[in-house]
């Protein structure tokens, strides 16, 4: 299972003074909550067959230091942490958990 839904938000959050809550809020919803959802279905089916892989894509953000909305770089943190528990428990059960963390691609 690949999770790759992810949103940036505002540039306005480029400084945390000008980072609004609602904008926030949004962010995590999708990056955060979505690969969490999507994590946790996939693994119900995988657990359960043994095997499978599942990979976020976070950013390189979250290795190296930049210039991003603090909502867009919280919440890919945040997908790592994920990523690094469930490596943890699902690595029992054959199933493969991981992260890729590419540079900014426009689309």
């Amino acid at each position: 299972m690949f999770s790759n839904a992810g949103i940036m938000g505002q540039l306005a959050g480029m400084q945390i003074a000008t980072t609004d809550s609602q904008d926030l809020a949004k962010v995590l919803e999708v990056n955060v909550r979505g690969a969490f959802h999507c994590a946790k279905h996939a693994a119900c089916v995988m657990i359960g067959g043994k095997k499978g892989v599942i990979i976020f894509t976070t950013s390189n953000i979250t290795t190296t230091f930049g210039n991003a909305p603090h909502a867009y770089t919280t919440s890919k943190h945040v997908v790592v942490g994920l990523m690094k528990n469930l490596t943890v428990e699902l690595g029992g059960y054959g199933v493969w958990v991981n992260s890729i963390s590419p540079n900014g691609v426009p689309t």
